[in-house]
């Protein structure tokens, strides 16, 4: 009965590691919400989104470039800010399409997905000419800093690659509360068959 139950932890340590390896697979971005309106960049919001398939954004001429604390460029990445539309004019009457066009609206929101670095301070945006257009603050998701006071310390950890990065197994467990109820389910009915046997 004790090599059974032996057997049954190690089979649930192995269910646990893999599970945090399948975690190490996903993508990193900054999820950012950008207000669009007479050739200025306005962020309306940034969040983290996790992917298992890189993310592309509409290719264009715009620019996001990606600064660390050293005022270095992490990465630059293009997209498109999508004001062009195709307009048709309807005759209300027949419901039929009597014509239509192209229009540039002055206004628009719009998400971009731009690359995770674990030393990103912050992102300047560019149009088309390479005029600055708008910038936002991502210190606060960084990973490569510690404040103390009014200063700054910056954290040597490699490379800042693109991945995930480490991440500790009470952070992947918490985000997955399923894997704990079945471990403790497991652990239950050995528990119980151990008992058991005993009888």
């Amino acid at each position: 009965m004790r090599k059974k139950i032996i057997f049954s932890i190690i089979v649930v340590l192995l269910m646990l590691c893999t599970t945090a390896f399948a975690q190490q697979g996903f993508n990193i971005y900054y999820k950012i919400g950008i207000d669009y309106q007479e050739g200025n960049l306005n962020v309306s919001s940034v969040e983290i989104e996790f992917s298992k398939t890189d993310i592309q954004n509409p290719f264009g001429v715009y620019t996001a470039e990606i600064l660390n604390y050293s005022g270095d460029t992490r990465d630059m990445i293009f997209f498109d800010v999508p004001k062009d539309i195709i307009y048709d004019n309807v005759d209300p009457e027949t419901g039929e399409i009597t014509g239509g066009g192209e229009a540039e609206l002055e206004q628009v929101s719009f998400e971009i997905f731009v690359p995770y670095y674990e030393d990103a301070k912050e992102i300047f945006f560019y149009d088309g000419s390479f005029r600055e257009i708008g910038k936002v603050d991502v210190s606060s998701f960084s990973k490569q800093r510690a404040e103390t006071g009014a200063e700054i310390e910056e954290i040597d950890a490699g490379a800042g690659e693109r991945i995930l990065g480490e991440k500790n197994i009470l952070d992947i467990l918490t985000g997955n509360w399923w894997i704990l109820a079945l471990v403790l389910a497991v652990l239950i009915v050995v528990f119980l068959l151990s008992i058991r046997g005993k009888k």
